[in-house]
């Protein structure tokens, strides 16, 4: 969490299980970073993906996306992501 607040990172998705090892950040550090605290792999991408949501405990994707070559940083589109959990 430190090294993530130092690289700039101000978004953190961490297992709930970690949560009592927030206590013992600084509240300087804590107070930069946006902590998601999870149980499921679809809590996960639903919150790093844009357009995407849980209903039902499920993905739901809210319109279909550009090709993935069209969005800097993305490795994989949703379509992929959809097939791969079918």
């Amino acid at each position: 969490m430190l090294g993530a607040c130092r690289a700039g990172i101000k978004v953190v998705i961490l297992p709930k299980e970690n949560q009592a090892d927030l206590d013992e950040l600084p509240d300087e550090v804590r107070s930069k970073l946006q902590v998601h605290l999870v149980e499921r792999l679809e809590e996960v991408l639903a919150i790093a993906l844009t357009g995407v949501h849980l209903e039902s405990g499920k993905l739901v994707f809210d319109k279909p996306s550009p090709p993935a070559a069209a969005q800097p940083g993305v490795l994989i589109s949703q379509e992929k992501i959809q097939e791969k959990m079918m």
